[in-house]
């Protein structure tokens, strides 16, 4: 029987710059995104294995990666991101603590409303993470800034007052789920 490489080294123990550098292409012509399709709006699910790859290939594709590619590449974080024409939100789903209100005596039915909005305001603080970066890079402007923030607290029913920037933001995403958490 053959021995599989990854049983004990996997993906999640290399740092971005390791799969960047352990990363191998199909081809020159095509390669790994013809297969892939990340620009694609249907969703792909990617089925492997316990070592098989999966996780390597979604790091490939976050949004750490990408920067390190348009260093590779010495092009701009705006103008790699214009050429793959997508942002890759990467996100390991063992770091959220889905049983964090277990044994807290809430119903089923509570506790689901509070574990989607509780996964919401995890998955938009982990997004805003990657528009602050982009912000302080210079790749947003201060316009975008302003559309992406009032579209985002458009979809709230109260608001504190304040949030103006994507770092207010990525704050109030995480004051909220804090006091969801604590209260």
């Amino acid at each position: 029987m053959i021995n599989n490489p990854f049983d004990i080294t996997k993906a999640v123990d290399y740092t971005d710059q390791e799969l960047y550098d352990y990363w191998v292409d199909l081809n020159q012509k095509k390669g790994f995104n013809h297969v892939m399709k990340p620009t694609t709006l249907m969703p792909m699910i990617i089925i492997g294995s316990k070592g098989s790859g999966k996780t390597h290939i979604m790091k490939y594709y976050s949004y750490e990666l990408q920067k390190i590619r348009c260093e590779k590449e010495n092009s701009s974080i705006e103008e790699g991101l214009a050429k793959e024409k997508f942002i890759g939100i990467y996100i390991r789903c063992t770091s959220f603590n889905s049983e964090i209100f277990s044994g807290r005596g809430v119903s089923e039915e509570i506790w689901s409303s509070i574990h989607a909005y509780l996964w919401e305001l995890w998955i938009g603080e982990k997004i805003s993470n990657v528009l602050c970066d982009l912000k302080t890079m210079g790749v947003l402007s201060d316009g975008d800034e302003q559309i992406i923030v009032t579209s985002v607290l458009s979809y709230f029913h109260e608001i504190e007052c304040g949030i103006e920037t994507l770092f207010d933001l990525r704050n109030y995403f995480l004051k909220l789920q804090k006091q969801l958490i604590y209260t």
